[in-house]
């Protein structure tokens, strides 16, 4: 069954912090999404990218933020994007970098896609495409950013695209930013991507430029998004836990699926919502359980439950002990998690 696309927190920061330098109430919008701001603690976490979408898609609607991603891009440097950027940060050459960006970027976002392409003999085009129509024409513009970026760490950041691709509705609004300011824009498209001479594929990536990032990749791949339907639901819900409860109309739509679909999808795996519900917050609260600085009423809350009582009521269902008494055989090295 085909998983739904999955993005990290990461990602989505930088759309928080332009709302947060104009003021915006950034908490709303958040919260109409369904996305709870404490998953920016964890910049690994991953949300449906339907979430992610309609999140971006409202706020830049509600706060009049025309070229809202435009903004976010300029805010993030690629080797700012926690694990991913650390494995960019490696590159060698822009080909290198290029063929990173392949390999990774549906590491980062499993609902993207990144390929290059010959258009001409000595032009190849560095093209991003997206899963989603949820504030689609925004994140292109902010991937857009992302890959000049991370060509200006071979080209020096002075350099510009002379060409580039990108989504009518975005499109209209690249000439207003500095880095876009000289480029022909293709409006014609359905993806973003940017041009430049197949020569400069060649160029090193400046010194300086790569960092130490010993092990990046072995926990990047830890952390990917799942292959699987149920695997990225339950990914899904897991990083929006703390938000409350869960109803099947809110899993539904991070899937971007019916109801009736997503109960024949998940039945397919001998799981209702409710049990779906359950493994996830299970799994997520035994590493919590087995660290003794940590509450069983913020567990509780990082759960999604209203208060510890409901946790330990819940957790003698599973069990059939309460997590304290869990917590304390762990300790003791008579339940290993």
């Amino acid at each position: 069954m085909k998983a739904i696309p999955l993005t990290r927190s990461a990602s989505l920061s930088p759309f928080v912090e332009v709302l947060r330098g104009g003021g915006a109430t950034f908490g709303r919008h958040l919260g109409a999404a369904g996305i709870d701001q404490r998953i920016f603690a964890a910049p690994e976490s991953l949300l449906s990218l339907q979430q992610a979408g309609r999140f971006i898609e409202d706020a830049a609607h509600a706060e009049g933020i025309e070229d809202f991603g435009l903004r976010a891009g300029a805010l993030t440097p690629i080797t700012s994007l926690g694990l991913f950027g650390a494995v960019m940060s490696q590159a060698l050459t822009l080909n290198d970098m290029v063929h990173r960006l392949i390999r990774w970027v549906p590491v980062l976002n499993s609902g993207a896609k990144v390929s290059l392409k010959t258009i001409k003999e000595k032009i190849v085009e560095l093209r991003i495409r997206l899963m989603t129509e949820e504030g689609r024409a925004q994140i292109d513009a902010y991937s857009l950013v992302l890959l000049i970026d991370a060509v200006r760490m071979a080209l020096g950041q002075e350099w510009r695209p002379q060409e580039v691709a990108l989504d009518r509705a975005a499109g209209r609004l690249a000439s207003q930013h500095e880095m876009l300011s000289d480029a022909k824009v293709d409006g014609n498209v359905d993806y973003a991507a940017l041009r430049f001479p197949r020569a400069s594929l060649a160029v090193p990536v400046a010194p300086g430029g790569q960092t130490k990032g010993a092990g990046a990749e072995e926990a990047l791949l830890s952390t990917a998004p799942a292959m699987d339907f149920v695997g990225s639901i339950s990914q899904a819900v897991c990083g929006s836990l703390s938000g409350g409860a869960f109803t099947i109309d809110m899993i539904s739509d991070m899937g971007g699926t019916s109801i009736r679909t997503l109960q024949r999808r998940l039945g397919e795996s001998g799981l209702s919502y409710h049990e779906l519900i359950d493994r996830v917050r299970f799994e997520a609260a035994l590493p919590m359980l087995e660290d003794p600085r940590m509450k069983l009423s913020e567990i509780a809350s990082r759960l999604g439950y209203s208060d510890a009582a409901n946790f330990t009521r819940a957790f003698r269902r599973w069990t059939a002990t309460s997590p304290s008494e869990f917590r304390l055989k762990c300790l003791k090295g008579e339940i290993s998690v």
